[in-house]
Order: structure tokens, then C-alpha cells, then sequence
């Protein structure tokens, strides 16, 4: 598909053309070694008739679009031409010009310039060669107000972009400059590389595609999608479900209406009151989630998850890092290799696997744990079902006297100990113990390979 970049010809058939007439108002040709600068301004003005969107298309150069209440568009540029010669300069600076048309409900903006060898040209306007040098830069900056309504298509290389104040549609594909985009009132699409981008107030949905720079979004009204790679991104306050994938940089989203799918690589995360369920992969870098309405899934390799306020239920799998939780309205399963897990105040059953790795898990009100050899599980008080397992580690079980459990714990290749008295049954290499503790009530599983199981009881 060809770019507006490569191209310089105007698009035919096209209705009711206007050039724009240059206005000099203080052309200024300066000396600086061998090279001489030439800038001249423009101003046009353009009726916008029955048109009802506008198609942009620009490159070496910044560019301004602004909403007005007017019925016409006004253009106010300048020219920058640094050439070997003031003739030079000159001569090339009165042959660029940005022109004007309109094709039925369409008007189109174009930035034009005059064919010339690469090797008259310096880079960065040589397509990647090396270039004579006869011409520095050719620079066309401008600012282009446009009746509110407009929907506008935005084709940018090689500057920087500004677009606020329309209550239309807006798609901006630009690269090599950073974006700056404010109060549009319905859908907003950007793709972006090689640079960084600010966003506040959208009033519809938002599509993002961003390479390489940062990334600011505020205030959406509808639904996010973001693709993301080689950059951070700062996400505050989307109104409807967003959907990101993120990879090599830092992520902070605040405040989601509705779910949130997430995919996320080298790089930490932060998600913070998520109106629905998330649904998360991520590897190699932390992960902290807190206060989502619905259920959490979490699945990850080389992160830390640290996850609090979940009012649904909570599924995790990790395997090389830890995992904390605090706070689940629901059940808890969880799984992990080479990791801690920490778990407390869980409100539904508990079913917790792990190797290689600590387990800390707490009910109702903090119980004093034992850290025997940097194995553990501590369970506290809960009316649910607890289902432990581990391996090549220690469990240990703190329950409160006034607790109504039925305990069945096996173990092979190690010992149990309980401070409450259970049956015991002992093999070769395997030792069992069953009982109850104030008539049975609540389930709790113990198993463990290669490590050795205690069982303590509590005031509470």
C-alpha cells in the first residue's frame, strides 16, 4: 500500500482545488558556515461546505489540529528551508506548499513537495542514503483550524503532533515525533512509533498500536485496546473493558468499568479497582493487583503477584515467583513452583499447590507461624475446606481450639507431629494421621513428599 510519504503528486479527479497563497511576512535568509536558512509564512482560509471529514496527510514537520465553532478551515504555517545557497533555499521553499482540496463530503490536506535527487538532499529526507547535502531541511510547520464536527484522519512522519477540541472521530498514524491528543468526542484510533503519546477525554472507544516511546491515556468513555512493545505505559480511568498487550515496559492502569484482558512481558505491572474479572499472562516482572469486582486468573513464569481486594475468586499459576494474596470473596486455588505463596483472609475453600516453595495461608485472625527450615504452610481459621500439598518442603497447620476441622494428613519420606491427638499409621517410608478436632467440621488435606508435616493447636 502506498504511503502519503511516497508520494508528492495530488490525487486525481479531485474537486474544487485551492492552493494557498504564501504571505512573506518576514523571510529571513541567514548565514551559518555554508549554509543559508530561508522561512516564510502561510495562511489560507477554506469553506468547509457540506464536508464532513477531513483527511490529513504530512511529514517533516509539526502539525496542529484544532476544533472551532467557524464554518471553514484556517491554515497558519510556516516554511524552514536550510540550503547551500540562499538561491538554493529559496528556489525550493517556493515550490513547497500545503494544499487544500475537497471530493464530495471529503476535504483533503496534503503537504507537498518538489521532486529532487537523493542526492541533492541531506538525510533524513534521503530514504537511507548517503546524500549530497545541497538541501538540510525542508521544514513545513503548521496549525490548521477545523470546524468541530469533523470526523480526521491524521497521516504524520517526521514531527511532532497535536490534535484537541473535536467532537468527531479521530485516527492518527504517525511515526518520529510524539502525539499529543485531547477532548475527542467519539472514537479515537492512533498507531504510533518512535515517540511518545499523551491522551485525555475520549468520549467513544480507543485503539492504540504503540512502538517504541511512552504512553499516557486519561479518561476514556468506552472500551480500550492497546498493543504496546519498548515503552511504559500510564493508564488512568477507562470507562468500559479494556484489552492490552504489553511487552519491555512498565505498566500502571488505574480504575477499569468493566473486565480486563491482559498480556504483558519483561516489565512490572501495577492494576489498581477493575470494575469486572481480570484475565492475565504475564512473565518476568511483578504483577500487583488490587480491588477487582469480579473473579481474578493469573498466569505467570519469572513474576512476583501480589494480589489483594478480589471480591470473586481468585485462580493463580505461577511457576519461579511469588505469590501474596490478601482479601478473596471466594474460593482461592493457587499453584506454584520454585515461589512462596502467602495467602490470607479467604473467604470461600482454599486449595493450594506448590513445590520448591513456602506457603503461608491465613483465615480469619492472625495466627504466630513457624518458619521450620524455609518450608511452611500456616492455616488459620476458616469454615472451608483447606487442600495442601507441597513437596521437598515442611508443613506446618496452626488451628484455634475452638476450630471444627477433620484432619487427613500423609506424608512420605518425612514425619508428622500434631499437637492434637491423631491416629497415626507408619510404613516403610510413609506416615499417616486422621482425626478430629471438636467433632469434625471443615476439611483439611495434607500432603507432602520428602518433608515433614505439624499439626499445632491454639487459642484463638
Amino acid at each position: 500500500m502506498e504511503r502519503f510519504w511516497d508520494r508528492i503528486e495530488t490525487s486525481p479527479d479531485i474537486e474544487d482545488e485551492t492552493d494557498i497563497e504564501s504571505e512573506i511576512e518576514n523571510p529571513r535568509q541567514s548565514q551559518g558556515g555554508e549554509e543559508m536558512l530561508y522561512e516564510e509564512t502561510f495562511s489560507e482560509v477554506f469553506p468547509a461546505g457540506d464536508a464532513n471529514s477531513i483527511q490529513i496527510e504530512h511529514s517533516h514537520g509539526n502539525v496542529e489540529v484544532q476544533g472551532w465553532d467557524e464554518p471553514e478551515l484556517k491554515l497558519d504555517g510556516e516554511k524552514i528551508v536550510r540550503a547551500k545557497t540562499e538561491e538554493l533555499a529559496k528556489e525550493y521553499a517556493n515550490q513547497m506548499k500545503v494544499e487544500i482540496t475537497r471530493k464530495g463530503d471529503r476535504i483533503y490536506v496534503q503537504t507537498i513537495r518538489p521532486e529532487l535527487s537523493p542526492l541533492t538532499l541531506s538525510p533524513p529526507y534521503t530514504g537511507g542514503m548517503k546524500g549530497g547535502g545541497e538541501i538540510k531541511q525542508m521544514t513545513i510547520n503548521y496549525t490548521l483550524m477545523v470546524p468541530h464536527q469533523m470526523n480526521v484522519e491524521l497521516n504524520s512522519a517526521h514531527g511532532n503532533v497535536k490534535v484537541k477540541s473535536l467532537q468527531g472521530e479521530l485516527g492518527v498514524d504517525s511515526r518520529h515525533g510524539n502525539l499529543n491528543v485531547e477532548n475527542i468526542g467519539k472514537n479515537l484510533s492512533i498507531k504510533h512509533e518512535h515517540g511518545n503519546i499523551e491522551v485525555a477525554q475520549v468520549g467513544g472507544n480507543a485503539t492504540i498500536n504503540k512502538n517504541h516511546g511512552q504512553l499516557k491515556l486519561a479518561q476514556v468513555k468506552g472500551n480500550l485496546v492497546l498493543e504496546q512493545q519498548h515503552g511504559n505505559a500510564d493508564i488512568d480511568n477507562i470507562g468500559g473493558k479494556a484489552e492490552i498487550n504489553n511487552q519491555h515496559g512498565n505498566l500502571e492502569l488505574i480504575s477499569v468499568g468493566n473486565e480486563l484482558r491482559l498480556q504483558h512481558r519483561h516489565g512490572n505491572v501495577v492494576l489498581e479497582t477493575i470494575g469486572g474479572f481480570v484475565e492475565a499472562n504475564k512473565e518476568h516482572g511483578s504483577l500487583r493487583v488490587n480491588d477487582v469486582q469480579a473473579n481474578l486468573t493469573i498466569k505467570s513464569r519469572h513474576s512476583n503477584i501480589d494480589a489483594s481486594d478480589i471480591r470473586g475468586n481468585a485462580h493463580i499459576e505461577a511457576a519461579h515467583g511469588n505469590i501474596e494474596i490478601d482479601g478473596v470473596g471466594g474460593d482461592l486455588l493457587a499453584s506454584d513452583e520454585h515461589g512462596n505463596v502467602f495467602a490470607r483472609e479467604i473467604s470461600g475453600a482454599v486449595t493450594v499447590h506448590n513445590a520448591h516453595g513456602n506457603i503461608n495461608v491465613t483465615a480469619d485472625e492472625p495466627i504466630a507461624a513457624e518458619n521450620q527450615r524455609r518450608r511452611q504452610f500456616e492455616v488459620e481459621r476458616s469454615e472451608h475446606d483447606y487442600t495442601l500439598s507441597t513437596r521437598h518442603a515442611n508443613i506446618t497447620i496452626d488451628i484455634p481450639k475452638d476450630f471444627r476441622v477433620d484432619i487427613h494428613a500423609n506424608t512420605s519420606h518425612g514425619n508428622i507431629s500434631s499437637a492434637v491427638p491423631f491416629e497415626q499409621l507408619k510404613s516403610r517410608h510413609d506416615v499417616t494421621a486422621s482425626g478430629q478436632l471438636n467433632g469434625g467440621g471443615a476439611k483439611i488435606e495434607l500432603s507432602n513428599n520428602f518433608g515433614n508435616i505439624t499439626i499445632k493447636s491454639q487459642r484463638t
